[in-house]
């Protein structure tokens, strides 16, 4: 039964296209999909443990297809690409993903559906080049957070925007530190994002 139960939430996160819908991952579900070709690694921005990988073309949010994407006239690491966290490598326990896009229509609908989810964000800024914005979803314990900038310049100088999102259980620390001492994720967005 047991076995039933995990073949059916598979089938239901995995879409008959073959794309993992990450919004339907619990946080704290042991995580079903196959990593064997994504990259064990840490996020530059908050060293937390997780998967990565350029290749988007297998997971989608909600209805919004991902996709592997390289800037064109971009240079090397104007690409989008995606990390999966987990709590650790044995366990494979969600704890959320980042997505980083350099693909201006695949942004547009990843904003319009976190408006459409969870109305307007409790906090955000918008400064000259940038804008920021944060979500908390009590229900499903995570936070939600967004930026998006236009500092970017392709090889011709042609200005490009780009997009970080991050969903992270609540409570989660930068590295994954159990110490109260260490900054929470949103703690330290807080204090990139929205200091004048």
């Amino acid at each position: 039964m047991k076995h039933l139960i995990l073949l059916i939430g598979l089938l239901f996160i995995t879409s008959c296209n073959g794309q993992t819908d990450l919004e339907q991952i619990k946080i704290d579900e042991k995580i079903s999909f196959d990593t064997s070709k994504l990259e064990k690694d840490s996020d530059p921005t908050y060293g937390l443990k997780g998967y990565s990988t350029a290749d988007l073309s297998h997971f989608k949010i909600a209805n919004i297809p991902l996709n592997t994407y390289k800037l064109p006239d971009g240079y090397e690491v104007d690409y989008s690409d995606l990390y999966v966290f987990v709590d650790n490598y044995e366990n494979n326990k969600f704890l959320g993903y980042m997505i980083n896009s350099v693909k201006e229509d695949e942004q547009k609908k990843l904003i319009e559906f976190l408006t459409k989810k969870y109305g307007k964000p409790q906090f955000s800024s918008k400064k000259e080049v940038s804008k920021s914005m944060i979500w908390v979803d009590n229900t499903e314990k995570k936070w939600i957070l967004l930026s998006q900038n236009t500092i970017g310049l392709t090889r011709k100088h042609i200005p490009f925007k780009e997009l970080q999102l991050i969903v992270v259980k609540q409570g989660t620390r930068v590295e994954n530190s159990k110490d109260e001492k260490v900054f929470t994720i949103i703690d330290s967005y807080k204090l990139s994002h929205f200091q004048k």
